[in-house]
């Protein structure tokens, strides 16, 4: 990817960063995302709210104690996300995340922020 000049993201694993966290710092030090992919490899989406924003948050500590970046990306476990997700994310900051099933077929997602749907203007974050 150096010799490229490519840049990638790096869906990451809090418990894998905290066992290799000079990989994880080599990653950002190169130019790439570090991302947030939960703090196990373990199922999220049956958990309550509040477990699930511990399970996502032990990510988000783990990768940016080793890289001093906060993952504004998400990617679920086998892109499954509970009824919780979408707002849990947006709360924390996240901008994107990549858990689309939805073969581009067009619906409503409810937002968090300023924008209006009415005045087609609120896009910054796209958690559907």
């Amino acid at each position: 990817m150096d010799k490229h000049q490519v840049k990638a993201s790096s869906f990451m694993i809090g418990q894998a960063v905290d066992k290799a966290p000079d990989l994880a710092r080599e990653i950002v030090k190169r130019g790439h995302e570090a991302a947030g992919h939960g703090r196990t490899w373990k199922n999220s989406y049956f958990l309550d709210a509040d477990a699930e924003r511990r399970f996502i948050m032990g990510g988000v500590e783990s990768i940016h104690k080793a890289t001093g970046q906060t993952p504004v990306g998400w990617n679920a476990y086998y892109l499954r996300n509970s009824p919780h997700t979408f707002d849990i994310l947006q709360s924390l900051g996240f901008k994107y995340h990549i858990d689309e099933p939805s073969a581009d077929q067009p619906f409503i997602c409810l937002m968090q922020g300023p924008h209006s749907q009415r005045a087609h203007n609120w896009c910054n974050i796209r958690p559907c």
